[in-house]
Parts: C-alpha cells; structure tokens; sequence
C-alpha cells in the first residue's frame, strides 16, 4: 500500500505526478495531505517540479502574493497551480464558461463579473472618506468581458481596507518615509500584475478564444461599426 510507504519514498513519487494528480491524492488521506499541502520548502519542491516537468511552458515562478514596507510573500506553488491551470470555474459560483471569467491578480482569484462586482467599489464611492494620497496605491482592475455598465476606478474592497489599516498604523512623523517605500512598491507590484496578467492569458485562452473574449469587451452594436472587419476575423478563424 502507497500509504505505508516512508515520507522521503512518497516525496519521489509525488514528483513525477501531474498537478491535478497532486490535487487529487492530498485529498486521500490525512498523511498524503499533510506532505503535500504545508507550505514548507520540502513540499514547494515536489509542486515545483511536477508543474516544470508536466507542464515545462509554465517555467514562470509564483508571484508575489502581497508586499508591505515590512516584508515580502511569495504565492505558494499550491495557489500558483491552481490559479493557473486547474481552477476551471469561478471561486464563488458555479460559472464555468471561461470566457465569462476572469483572473484578477490582484486579490489571486478567478471569477465571473457578478461575483467581482459583489467585492468592489468605485473609485468616487471609495474618496469618501479615504486619504486622497492613498488612492495610487490601489490597484485599478481592468475592464470585465461583457459588462457593459463598467464603471471607472474600479478597486477591490478588501485592497482598500488593508491599504487603510495599514497606513493608520503608521505614526505620523514617518508616513511621508512609509509613502515614498510604498510608492516603490506599487510600482513593483503593477508592473508584476501585468506580466502574470498577460502570461496566464497566453496560457489559458487559445486563439480563437481571445478573439472572442476581447468581442466581450466592447458592446454587440460596436463589433462591426469600429472595428472594421471583426466580424469576418472572427468567423475566419472561430468557425
């Protein structure tokens, strides 16, 4: 039986497995999850290769998963694979069209626009009462495929709650030092939300996928009136 196997053995043969296979058997049982579902450098290793064995094209180390003036955390190889490859339905619902889903790395999950627009505020909601200097800290989301009443400045709540508690424990004589790290930060972290925004969706939509989800991102009405020829793109290759 696998399971009375020693932990160095089970740790071979957990890496020649797939992701999604690792998923699977930490489900098992308490002693396949307690090898593999810690954060521990042992258990990053054996995620790490299976994901550059099996899936070699996805060579790109997890990224940041927040960023303080006090520290640094890196996602875990767990949260990476599923964000990447295995998640195929949004987190909060039973939405499985993926045209109709997006990754915001900026909270780490994958949902459809009901469920976002459930998370956010706008940006002329969020000024009330909000230091004015924090508001470019913030990381803007993109636009949602296919809904069309999107409203500008658009922000995750919880991203705002944390900048805000973050920044009321500062004292007062060190908030313009705490400003000018966090200014570094922010541009760090923007720049980084893009390149995983862009390389999960090399990843994750084919070719003719993308030509439909960026269909989603203007109105029905404007497909053929601005943008000469789409529609004859789109059935050249989506047919």
């Amino acid at each position: 039986m696998a399971i009375e196997l020693p932990p160095e053995i089970l740790m071979i043969i957990f890496i020649y497995l797939t992701p999604s296979d690792l998923y699977t058997i930490s489900s098992v049982c308490k002693k396949f999850r307690s090898i593999l579902w810690p954060k521990t450098e042992i258990s990053q290793h054996v995620w790490r290769k299976s994901r550059l064995h099996h899936i070699p094209f996805l060579n790109r180390s997890p990224p940041k998963l927040c960023t303080t003036t006090s520290g640094t955390e890196v996602m875990s190889e767990q949260q990476y694979l599923w964000l990447m490859i295995i998640c195929e339905k949004c987190q909060f619902c039973e939405e499985k069209d993926k045209l109709k889903l997006t990754l915001y790395w900026e909270a780490k999950f994958y949902c459809c626009s009901t469920c976002l627009q459930k998370r956010t505020i706008s940006g002329y909601k969020l000024i009330e009462g909000f230091p004015k200097v924090l508001l470019k800290f913030l990381n803007e989301l993109p636009k949602m495929p296919g809904v069309a009443n999107w409203e500008p400045k658009l922000y995750f709540e919880s991203e705002a709650k944390r900048l805000l508690e973050e920044y009321n424990q500062v004292r007062e004589y060190e908030r313009d030092a705490w400003i000018e790290r966090k200014e570094s930060i922010t541009k760090e972290t923007k720049k980084e939300i893009e390149i995983y925004r862009e390389f999960h969706s090399e990843f994750k939509y084919n070719f003719c996928e993308v030509i439909r989800k960026m269909a989603l991102e203007i109105e029905a009405e404007d497909c053929e009136d601005k943008i000469m020829g789409l529609k004859e793109f789109k059935n050249f290759y989506c047919t």
